[in-house]
């Protein structure tokens, strides 16, 4: 267990930021969704539209360089967040169904969305940049998906 008064005694400037995610493919492991936040309000994208953020766990290296993987300590959680609208439902239903491997013949997206803890699936890992002024970190993003077999 972590004791706290160390950690809060510890020089700041001594910290540094943890290892990122190398780029490239992984196994991940959907371990929750969530749909709405702490007071029961949906989720939504900066643009305003609904979105579904599952927690994934990158649990295995696909197509990485070995060699940036040194000091990455797997399993590495991370969300893939999906922005919903008209135009995107088919991408959310590829992912559920295809990627995902969830089978159910007319059932709703909650209903699909309920299986999905404990799927696997592949995706790439992307570095992007932030976008507020003055952030200079890099941030991992999965930007694709695929079945895990």
């Amino acid at each position: 267990m972590t004791n706290m008064t160390n950690i809060l005694n510890r020089a700041a400037n001594t910290v540094e930021p943890p290892k990122q995610l190398p780029a490239g493919q992984y196994l991940f492991n959907v371990m929750s969704y969530a749909d709405k936040d702490d007071q029961g309000n949906l989720l939504t994208s900066s643009g305003g539209h609904q979105k579904v953020d599952f927690l994934v766990q990158a649990i295995a290296p696909l197509e990485v360089d070995p060699a940036q993987m040194e000091g990455v300590n797997l399993p590495f959680r991370m969300r893939h967040s999906m922005v919903l609208t008209d135009n995107s439902l088919f991408r959310f239903r590829t992912f559920l169904e295809k990627h995902l491997g969830i089978q159910g013949e007319n059932q709703t997206f909650v209903e699909l969305l309920q299986q999905a803890a404990g799927r696997q699936f592949r995706g790439t890992v992307v570095h992007r940049s932030g976008t507020r002024p003055g952030d200079t970190n890099l941030y991992a993003n999965i930007s694709e998906t695929f079945p895990a077999s």
